[in-house]
């Protein structure tokens, strides 16, 4: 690679990968390719070595030490959390599964009716078909003594085959 196709592409590496580089925790190829762009790229070398500067500057910095309460306070703090967190989950347990069973109930009901629905839809009752013959069933015994179709057609001009009459003819 060129000085002039690192200078064409701008920075290839971020604040971020520099920082891994100065940890030591850059991939081995990309440790490579940033090495050769430092190299050729007198800007990226700068911010490298202000960046190195004040990571020097943080060992020079005075060590805290903390003492047995911090650790112990951070740990109640911690475990007052969870607790906090686990009787939250306990107390809205019953409501969830209160509203999952409710919500099954519901759904099988509703199954339940349009299956209901749809049986009676698809599968008509046989008792229909006999209460629409009925004025014909109850008339059966006259109709047999009628031998011949003019008879028959006599009878029906006379309207005695009209719905609107529901007794049977008086013989």
């Amino acid at each position: 690679m060129s000085d002039k196709q690192f200078a064409d592409t701008g920075p290839l590496f971020s604040s971020e990968d520099l920082v891994a580089y100065l940890d030591g925790e850059l991939p081995a190829d990309q440790q490579a390719l940033l090495e050769q762009q430092l190299s050729y790229d007198p800007a990226m070398r700068r911010e490298l070595q202000s960046l190195e500067s004040v990571w020097d500057m943080l060992d020079v910095l005075p060590r805290t030490e903390v003492d047995e309460r911090f650790t112990t306070t951070t740990i109640e703090m911690v475990s007052h959390k969870v607790d906090e967190s686990l009787t939250t989950a306990f107390e809205e347990l019953p409501t969830k599964r209160r509203r999952t069973w409710l919500m099954l109930l519901g759904a099988s009901l509703l199954m339940a009716v349009f299956g209901y629905a749809f049986g009676r839809w698809l599968w008509s009752d046989p008792n229909d078909e006999l209460l629409r013959d009925l004025p014909v069933l109850q008339r059966m015994d006259s109709y047999r003594k009628i031998e011949t179709l003019p008879a028959l057609k006599t009878l029906a001009e006379s309207g005695v085959f009209d719905e609107k009459t529901n007794e049977s003819p008086k013989e």
